[in-house]
């Protein structure tokens, strides 16, 4: 019975062991580095943007359109404001929208 147990515990220790010495996941990578950051507001104090080494920049995201299910205000009855209604994760992203003229002319001729 104790050679079981002396067993079953070494087992234990191992797969404990290999599990720990086992090799982790590559992280991203990150490539490319931040050039510089805008003005800083002076209503919450975060910089207006961040721009990369590539030259994108990237604005805060302050409403549901852009933050989407993420962006939670404290109370959402209320408008945002600064310090009392200030989301809690404040994300920086980029958004890019083409419109084609001619689609939206003929939908409104056409009352579509």
């Amino acid at each position: 019975m104790r050679s079981l147990v002396r067993w079953v515990h070494t087992s234990i220790v191992l797969l404990l062991l290999a599990g720990f010495a086992a090799p982790a996941p590559a992280a991203f990578l990150c490539t490319t580095t931040l050039f510089g950051f805008g003005p800083v507001d002076p209503v919450h104090g975060f910089p207006q943007y961040y721009q990369d080494s590539t030259g994108l920049a990237l604005q805060p995201c302050l409403d549901a359109v852009c933050g989407g299910a993420d962006f939670v205000l404290p109370n959402p009855n209320l408008p945002l404001s600064f310090p009392d209604n200030f989301p809690v994760e404040l994300f920086y992203s980029r958004a890019i929208a083409k419109m084609a003229v001619g689609m939206q002319r003929r939908q409104r001729l056409h009352g579509g």
